[in-house]
């Protein structure tokens, strides 16, 4: 298939082999969209039949210059790709959760980058090395509340409020100071709420005791509920004190999402591989509704937060893409 003049995702991107995939595989340096024939229809996730259009129009196909029908993804709502019937797909970068195979997203976003104008080539050693460990971190075997997960797995989402890095989420801005998306959640509320349940039970159970059973029942019975609370306040304690913890730093000057664990780097993620923010609602029989804050990076995504209030959620998701400088995607996803 020979390289086109015109890229049918952007406006002055010209195709170009993309050889690392496929001998029939092109790129687009500019957008970083790229082109994959009717062999690889395989690797393409199943698509619904009915599909919202895109703000833009896709553009022709490659080899019959016939215009492209766009078809959208379950998940993220809004991306989708290009089907010409007889000759291939044409996907956005953003819509690179649509190849099925977890090691092809890697190869193919690898190789995209990789031939990518829009990243400097001191740059592309050092991106290259991001994707790779990414695509090590974002398999199905990831624990649950682990902040980077892989794309589209509803049930590694836990029920629970708050920031999934408990150390808190940073923005470092141009001028250097720090600001707080999401501050710290403090490591000793369940050892406090364990002493004073405790506590109350025991100067409770006291007088019941000696009403009912007598004076030495209720002796022994409250020494025993004073070792229990010691035992279980220095259980939590020492919890605390030893669980991990972890902060998520949006850096703006470095161009870096950093993820910390004990203060220690755990990820360096360039800014360029988020595709968009997003909201994503998860909902469980029993439990009230949950907005997950999400940073879509292709091939896996950042779990910025939890929250209870879907507007509080999305002007968190709203202020990180000003700082990302990438879309916020406003179509809200499902999940259940």
């Amino acid at each position: 298939m020979r390289a086109l003049a015109d890229c049918p995702g952007c406006n002055g991107g010209t195709l170009e082999p993309l050889p690392a995939v496929a001998p029939t595989a092109l790129s687009c340096g500019a957008c970083c969209g790229f082109w994959l024939d009717t062999t690889a229809s395989g690797l393409v996730t199943a698509r619904p039949s009915q599909s919202p259009r895109p703000s833009k129009p896709p553009g022709v196909c490659s080899s019959c210059a016939q215009p492209l029908r766009w078809e959208a993804f379950a998940a993220p709502p809004t991306a989708g790709l290009a089907v010409c019937d007889q000759h291939g797909f044409w996907f956005e970068r953003k819509s690179l959760p649509g190849i099925s195979d977890p090691a092809w997203r890697v190869t193919i976003l690898r190789a995209v980058l990789s031939q990518s104008r829009t990243v400097r080539p001191e740059h592309r050693d050092a991106l290259v090395r991001a994707v790779d460990a990414l695509g090590r971190m974002s398999t199905p075997g990831i624990m649950q509340r682990s902040i980077l997960h892989p794309v589209g797995v509803p049930q590694l989402l836990t029920i629970g409020v708050g920031s999934i890095a408990d150390d808190g989420v940073v923005v470092i801005g141009p001028d250097a100071r720090a600001h707080d998306i999401e501050k710290p959640a403090s490591r000793w509320t369940m050892t406090v709420l364990v002493a004073v349940v405790l506590a109350v039970t025991t100067v409770l159970i006291f007088p019941l005791m000696w009403l009912t059973s007598g004076i030495s029942t209720a002796l022994i019975s409250s020494g025993a509920m004073v070792v229990m609370t010691f035992l279980g306040t220095g259980m939590f304690a020492a919890m605390a004190l030893s669980a991990p913890r972890s902060r998520i730093v949006f850096d703006v000057p470095k161009q870096t999402i950093e993820v910390l664990r004990n203060n220690k780097l755990q990820h360096s993620i360039p800014f360029v591989l988020a595709t968009s923010t997003r909201v994503q609602l998860h909902t469980s029989v029993g439990y009230g509704d949950n907005f997950n804050v999400l940073v879509p990076l292709g091939i896996a995504e950042l779990w910025i937060l939890q929250g209870s209030v879907r507007n509080e959620a999305r002007a968190v998701a709203q202020n990180l893409a000003q700082v990302l400088r990438v879309p916020f995607d406003p179509e809200e996803e499902h999940k259940h």
